[in-house]
């Protein structure tokens, strides 16, 4: 039976079950140490990171960004990652689905029910007017990460990364970052 190959450990101090006497040292995989995570090649890692700001013409918005992505991917190097698509506002949100106006509209109708605008929403007593906005981001989510493989996004066929914008025609940024090797 082959000898198994020493791999390099990563684990904050709070999970390390040997209290910090090993941390960061090479040790050799056994089952203790399985469900911690174990990254290999970690020197090799890159990261790209591109702020991507928004102004919309509408309150209610979708707007896809499968290119932009892909530009940031094939500009990092990385072959083999992720990419992290996040809206840094707390009105809106990132998704994957079909790039399809029927879709879009269904995903929009579907937000509004759940989550109407005009409803006096207890967040409306500090001030604010934008309760639903921050329930449908909410239900569609803030944040994706997506599969890169071979230098590319690793969608599927009809899959598209989109920003929903829930409270718009106001300055808004989201993130990307790709990660990988």
């Amino acid at each position: 039976m082959p000898q198994a190959r020493p791999v390099l450990i990563f684990y904050s101090a709070r999970q390390n079950p040997l209290a910090g006497r090993q941390a960061g040292r090479i040790l050799p995989p056994n089952e203790h140490f399985q469900k911690y995570q174990t990254i290999t090649g970690a020197f090799g890692m890159k990261s790209e990171t591109e702020y991507v700001w928004f102004n919309t013409r509408r309150p209610r918005e979708y707007i896809n960004i499968t290119d932009k992505v892909e530009e940031v991917v094939g500009r990092s190097g990385i072959r083999e990652g992720m990419a992290l698509v996040s809206a840094m506002h707390i009105t809106a949100g990132v998704y994957v689905n079909d790039a399809e106006s029927g879709i879009i509209q269904d995903i929009d109708e579907w937000a509004e029910k759940l989550a109407p605008s005009g409803r006096d929403y207890h967040h409306h007593q500090t001030g604010e007017d934008n309760g639903d906005a921050h329930l449908k981001s909410l239900l569609i989510h803030h944040q994706v990460i997506v599969p890169i493989t071979e230098g590319r996004l690793d969608l599927g066929p009809w899959q598209q990364i989109y920003y929903a914008e829930f409270d718009g025609q106001r300055r808004k940024r989201l993130i990307i970052k790709a990660i990988g090797e």
